[in-house]
């Protein structure tokens, strides 16, 4: 497997051209960064889940991961392009250059999480912390529309003290 060094990204190539297991530590670091290592890997195991059962988010994990208006920290200028330039997430320039914003240490989390996560897409029956679950939110937002509590899975402790990270399985 690569090293957190031969993941990191760069910032002059459209998100496109970067690899699955680029983007996904990309985006564990976007979502998850400050997160327990167990909710930061189940976010991975989440994005995996889609995947790996393929629907209107993509047909795989570079579609699902890219999907605009999936994940937050995507949500960068060919997302939202001069529709609604004040949503672009401040996540994003953190994702694109994660060293200049965190210690190598951050950024070597994110990606053993990634990796970790990763390993299901080649080898399904691997265990799924979060048993099928395809959608989280953090308790420190308000309870997206799809949160129906009959297709709640689980929830992981977050960052935020009182707030935990829920999956549901839609």
């Amino acid at each position: 497997m690569p090293t957190a060094q031969e993941l990191l990204p760069d910032p002059n190539k459209p998100l496109s051209e970067h690899s699955e297991l680029q983007l996904l530590a990309m985006v564990l670091f976007g979502e998850a960064r400050g997160e327990p290592p167990q909710t930061r890997e189940g976010i991975g195991h989440a994005i995996i889940n889609r995947a790996l059962h393929p629907s209107w988010w993509g047909r795989n994990l570079k579609e699902v991961i890219l999907k605009p208006w999936q994940f937050s920290s995507f949500n960068g200028p060919e997302v939202i392009l001069v529709i609604k330039p004040h949503q672009v997430d401040p996540n994003y320039r953190k994702l694109r250059e994660p060293l200049r914003y965190e210690s190598p240490q951050v950024w070597g989390d994110c990606c053993n999480a990634a990796i970790e996560a990763y390993k299901r897409l080649t080898q399904a029956t691997l265990p799924d912390l979060v048993k099928g679950a395809n959608h989280y939110y953090d308790t420190s937002i308000p309870a997206p529309r799809w949160a129906d509590p009959e297709k709640f899975v689980l929830a992981l402790p977050a960052s935020r003290r009182g707030h935990e990270v829920r999956f549901y399985k839609l």
